[in-house]
């Protein structure tokens, strides 16, 4: 299997650079200094994979990469399972097609075998790539654009003074993880972070401004557009999180009262069952403008994984996988040689587990068949609420 000249190992730390550069190339990105000594920390080279194929003066090239990063991804109920977050997959453009891909998704796989992960979770350059691997859509990104001139949160949820404070760029990890912790329990869907996530992503923080409630905070950056004195700045909300609807409704506020600003964009801070548009006094301010795939989720071990998340009603499912069929209850999830009543694709599973697509539509969709009658109940019983949703990038 794969391309015969292509041999895999760990890549060594020292050839981070290495790595990035062929990163860089395979995506179209410009890594800067300040970037490399950012990233190199956080990667966990023991997870890593890299293919180099010999080259003509005996020195070796990279063709493929990939890795994961240990996460812990919240389902239903508040519980918290073992992810391996599957990232910088590529394969270099004169290496397409001769299975290298597979060999390293398989290799990434048994990693996360080895580690007790029961799931492996990715988000996708392209949309056409990871369901022959077993990957389904299990959470949606709602891209919106908020007209600030036109946004205001209603007068009786907006905040008492001084419930949102701004807190400057040093120390700002410790107060962000703190109040992250609190909320990734709250929603399905969410992933695990640390300080060294958070000074990863926040960068050199030119622009940045951290706004801090007790049960929350919001994180955002602006470019300025002065329009020959008619002001209509840009903000882009990067990060943000309410464990509580109070601090959601004084997060929200304070964001919209921020002067010079015009469009408030966000890529992934409102979930696709926020409350944000019943907080507005007038809700078409808020527009979705794409609604896109985020996290790409696939089950190895099912029994682990439907046995750690809570159901909406008292019922037994059975589910038919490649792996075998699995009896669901609001205990526990076990082998069984029953029928099954949803015959699954291994892509459905990641959907079904966080419960953001139903069964039916799952089925209408060709991905399980199952008996009209036990549909109804499997939608019943799989729902979360809230919806899944995932704003961590890795």
């Amino acid at each position: 299997m794969g391309h015969m000249t292509v041999v895999f190992r760990r890549p060594d730390p020292d050839e981070f650079e290495q790595l990035a550069r062929f990163d860089g190339r395979a995506f179209g990105s410009d890594w800067k200094p300040d970037d490399l000594e950012r990233t190199k920390p956080v990667m966990p080279f023991h997870r890593f994979w890299i293919g180099e194929d010999a080259r003509p003066d005996g020195s070796a090239e990279i063709v493929v990469a990939g890795g994961a990063y240990e996460k812990d991804l919240t389902l239903p109920g508040g519980t918290a399972v073992p992810m391996a977050g599957i990232t910088w997959v590529a394969v270099a453009v004169t290496h397409r097609r001769q299975g290298l891909l597979r060999e390293l998704m398989g290799r990434l796989a048994g990693d996360a075998a080895e580690h007790d992960e029961p799931l492996l979770g990715l988000t996708a350059s392209e949309g056409s790539i990871y369901e022959r691997f077993g990957y389904g859509i299990a959470t949606r990104n709602r891209i919106v654009s908020i007209d600030r001139r036109l946004a205001q949160v209603r007068p009786e949820f907006q905040p008492a003074p001084g419930s949102v404070r701004l807190a400057p760029r040093e120390g700002v990890e410790a107060e962000l993880l703190e109040r992250w912790n609190r909320y990734r329990p709250t929603q399905p869907g969410e992933l695990s972070r640390d300080e060294a996530w958070f000074t990863q992503r926040i960068g050199n923080a030119e622009r940045t401004t951290f706004a801090l409630h007790d049960d929350g905070f919001a994180v955002w950056t602006i470019e300025q557009h002065w329009n020959h004195g008619h002001a209509a700045h840009e903000l882009d909300l990067t990060d943000f999180c309410a464990v509580t609807p109070e601090a959601h409704a004084a997060l929200w506020h304070t964001i919209l009262s921020v002067d010079l600003v015009g469009p408030v964009f966000s890529y992934d801070s409102v979930a696709v069952d926020d409350a944000l548009p019943y907080l507005l006094t007038n809700p078409r301010a808020l527009r979705t403008t794409d609604l896109n795939d985020f996290l790409w989720l696939t089950v190895r071990d099912p029994a682990t994984a439907f046995s750690s998340r809570t159901y909406r009603t008292d019922d037994r499912i059975v589910l038919g996988t490649e792996l075998g069929s699995f009896a669901v209850t609001n205990d526990e999830c076990s082998p069984t040689t029953d029928e099954p009543d949803l015959v699954c694709s291994p892509s459905a599973l990641g959907p079904l587990l966080l419960g953001g697509v139903s069964a039916s539509e799952l089925a209408r969709g060709r991905r399980l068949t199952a008996d009209p009658a036990v549909l109804s109940r499997a939608d019943a019983f799989f729902q979360s609420d809230p919806l899944p949703h995932c704003r961590t990038p890795f």
